[in-house]
């Protein structure tokens, strides 16, 4: 029903977003460098846009390679753990691209991937040899590319 209480708080709710889809606009604009800009993209959760923005945004290759480690899963044969070195790769690229608090949680996930990872012993098993580059199938289908170690 127009004009009923259902509608006007419908319609208040749409101005707010609105008003805070501006508010955005505006702060995109003002902003001076492409790092700030990077820096709003990445509050609204739009870590693509923050790295289109500025390629070494350290919060949003983090939080990226977050994501890309909840892909892995939890998986239990040595092929597919092997997808722990594609995680520690990622995280020791961002480690080496930023810099701070970013720099060192990176180390420490790249750690903590690479104990997960296969030992030589297993790759051996499997048939791999240390320094064989490898194409490691995640458990959600999609792949990755790394180096037996």
């Amino acid at each position: 029903m127009p004009g009923s209480r259902c509608q006007n708080r419908a319609d208040h709710d749409g101005s707010r977003a609105d008003l805070r889809e501006l508010r955005f606009i505006r702060g995109l604009v003002l902003a001076g460098s492409a790092q700030r800009r990077a820096d709003f993209y990445y509050s609204a959760g739009d870590y693509h846009r923050a790295l289109q923005e500025s390629p070494t945004h350290g919060p949003s290759l983090y939080r990226r390679a977050g994501l890309f480690g909840q892909r892995i899963g939890r998986p239990t044969s040595i092929p597919s753990r092997a997808a722990f070195w594609c995680a520690a790769d990622v995280y020791r690229r961002i480690s080496g691209d930023t810099f701070g608090s970013i720099a060192a949680q990176s180390r420490r996930a790249a750690a903590q991937y690479e104990r997960a990872a296969p030992t030589l012993s297993d790759a051996v098993e499997v048939g791999w040899e240390s320094g064989e580059r490898i194409t490691v199938v995640l458990e959600d289908g999609g792949t990755c590319y790394t180096t037996v170690r």
